[in-house]
């Protein structure tokens, strides 16, 4: 490994010299006994055999994380890059693994679009509003989710009605006109619980291309708005059975820009909806628990740019629709007080419909892709722990794609528990992604006969917790192979384009963290480091905008008063970029600081001042595009 840098080693004796500090503090414990719903058995946190993280509600009001993507920025693993300002395309790189390697869901939904090129998700247009927690799962986990998967998944979690009723308001506004709005409200009823959540979005701030205006002009600034609903509704029809509906629509209007520059009148719109019916208990034996979840998403996107003074003969209408419909049969089987097996079908089926229209000086061009897929599955995982602190799963996975017929995958996880509060971890699996409708069907340069990509993942990782688990340290180490990597390639002799089964990548490093939490404070710093590397060619070379190397440090302090105050700061490491004009180009190492003060009236009424990008830094994520400054907001917050 390289020499480290200074900055380098400044992390690493701050993180050292912070648990000296942090030994020696008398303080109250706080425990809380989280499970993680991202492993379809809720298994807990503390025997995940990969690196898992937990995101609560009280951790996203605490740093103010408006958005799934600035939750997202601050976990390990994560290389979170957006092509401009509020509601672009944003896209997650798990362990420098394609973005398209991560499934995401949303109370068990899958939410990937089926209509995008490789299948991705864009976060551009996810807030925090109606999300109770987020789970991040890191490496593969194609034995319980199938295709998309390989690198880890994005778990959601809506809020649930659970609990005393509340009512609560929340209303912001920014220094570049820039609000939001949040009404939620929830209830217990007997047996039945609800909880309903909108939230608006509008800002107003930077022009994602104005670097590539001529003659000094003023840049239009591009207007995002965002209505986000989420519902869930709970039946507790008796002591064996539970029947759970939930519903999220997000809606938005974006003005974007073209790769030249400045647009004035491009337009685009992204509608996602989601619902899902789970009816889930013990049906037959009570070591038996059967969950039946059937789910459907879909994204509706349109993009138009018409004609004007800077393009006077280029205009384009785009539609892109698609869904995924999905059923699954669960049974948990709990064999004893250490042995459980989770086992069941699955079936989902996506569609996509693609119209794109482009009329240049070149003249008109027109496709379309109406196309559908459909991916029968069965899979079984046995997990185990006992007293004497060995713990761990075993789970293998086979899909029937219509196309290119069977995958099977597998992964072995193990972990022992010390006396001492020491936890050494190790797994060890294969993941696969099933090639997207677009790469399959695109008019001129679509494969029909593509197979699927696949992976293999090592990982190796030790926590210890100290002071009744107030204060956790840990290590992650990874290792990852991708193969049969789909891509699109020019030939410059035939002047043909395809999508072929081509590429290899590899990606190893690790991650290194340290938290404490009591009553008052809570800190948490983590470093990571990342080597990804193309591996198809007789030379390695780096994969574009992945950061070689990562670090993070949030706090929270919440005084003798109702006074609190809290911030994140984030270092991201160099990356590579590309443009077909420059090449490739380094990207710098740059530095975000966000923070914020709350203030507390009698636990009802709490008054926020916090400032994103304090320090006003310039930087880049994606070659030409251009990110938010400094911004200030104020916010109110009722809760009754």
């Amino acid at each position: 490994m390289a020499i480290l840098s200074e900055w380098k080693r400044f992390a690493f004796a701050g993180i050292f010299a912070g648990i000296g500090f942090l030994q020696a503090q008398e303080l109250p414990t706080i425990k809380e006994d989280l499970t993680v719903k991202g492993s379809k058995n809720e298994i807990s946190l503390e025997e995940t055999t990969t690196h898992t993280v937990v995101v609560t509600r009280e951790e996203m009001d605490t740093y103010h994380w408006r958005s799934v993507g600035e939750v997202l920025a601050n976990l390990p693993g994560v290389s979170l890059v957006a092509n401009g300002g509020d509601g672009k395309l944003t896209t997650v790189f798990l362990r420098g693994a394609k973005s398209e390697n991560t499934l995401v869901l949303l109370d068990g939904i899958k939410l990937n679009d089926p209509t995008n090129v490789g299948k991705g998700f864009d976060f551009g247009n996810l807030s925090t509003s109606g999300i109770e927690r987020i789970e991040l799962i890191l490496g593969p986990q194609s034995t319980l989710y199938g295709t998309d998967a390989s690198a880890g998944i994005i778990n959601i979690v809506s809020a649930d009605g659970k609990g005393a009723p509340l009512t609560e308001f929340q209303a912001e506004l920014s220094n570049e006109d820039t609000t939001r709005a949040m009404l939620s409200h929830s209830d217990q009823l007997g047996a039945v619980n609800y909880a309903v959540t909108a939230g608006y979005y509008d800002s107003d701030s930077i022009s994602a291309r104005a670097d590539l205006l001529e003659n000094g002009a003023d840049p239009e600034t591009d207007r995002y708005e965002n209505l986000q609903i989420t519902a869930k509704l709970g039946v507790r029809v008796n002591e064996k059975l539970q029947a759970d509906i939930h519903l999220a629509s997000a809606n938005n209007k974006n003005d974007i820009d073209t790769f030249d520059g400045d647009d004035i009148n491009y337009r685009s719109t992204y509608d996602q909806n989601s619902i899902g019916a789970v009816l889930g208990g013990k049906w037959f034996h009570d070591s038996l628990n059967h969950t039946l979840h059937l789910g459907w998403s879909s994204i509706d996107r349109e993009a138009v740019d018409e004609v004007d003074e800077r393009h006077p003969q280029d205009s384009s209408n785009a539609n892109y629709d698609g869904t995924t419909l999905m059923f699954e049969f669960r049974n948990q089987w709990t064999v004893n007080e250490q042995v459980s097996l989770v086992f069941g079908v699955s079936h989902e089926e996506e569609q996509a419909e693609v119209a794109t229209v482009f009329n240049s000086a070149f003249g008109l061009s027109e496709s379309t892709i109406d196309e559908e897929t459909d991916t029968a599955s069965a899979f079984a995982q046995l997990n185990f722990s006992d007293a004497s602190g060995f713990y761990g799963n075993l789970a293998a996975r086979h899909d029937d794609h219509s196309l290119f017929g069977g995958e099977s995958t597998w992964d072995l996880g193990l972990g022992y528990r010390f006396p001492t509060e020491t936890r050494l971890r190790a797994a060890v699996g294969t993941g696969f992604k099933a090639p997207s409708i677009y790469q399959l069907y695109a008019p001129g340069f679509g494969n029909a006969d593509l197979a699927s990509e696949t992976s293999d993942a090592f990982e190796i990782g030790v926590q210890q917790n100290l002071l009744d688990d107030r204060l956790q340290m840990g290590l992650s180490y990874f290792q990852y192979e991708f193969e049969n990597m789909v891509e699109f390639v020019f030939d410059s002799v035939t002047f043909q384009s395809s999508y072929v089964n081509l590429s290899q990548a590899e990606s190893d490093g690790y991650e290194l963290w340290l938290g404490y939490t009591d009553k008052q404070l809570s800190v948490h710093v983590a470093y990571e480091d990342l080597d990804a590397e193309d591996t198809s060619g007789a030379e390695a070379v780096p994969l574009i905008r992945r950061h070689d190397d990562k670090a993070t440090l949030r706090f929270a302090y919440r005084f003798n008063s109702p006074l609190r105050v809290s911030g994140d700061i984030l270092r991201y490491g160099e990356a590579i970029d590309s443009n077909f004009s420059v090449g490739e180009v380094t990207l710098d190492a740059y530095t975000l600081v966000n923070l914020g003060i709350s203030y507390e009236l009698e636990k009802t009424w709490q008054f926020t001042v916090r400032a994103t990008n304090l320090f006003d830094e310039e930087y880049t994520q994606v070659l030409n595009y251009g990110v938010n400054g400094r911004r200030v907001f104020a916010a109110v917050r009722a809760r009754f």
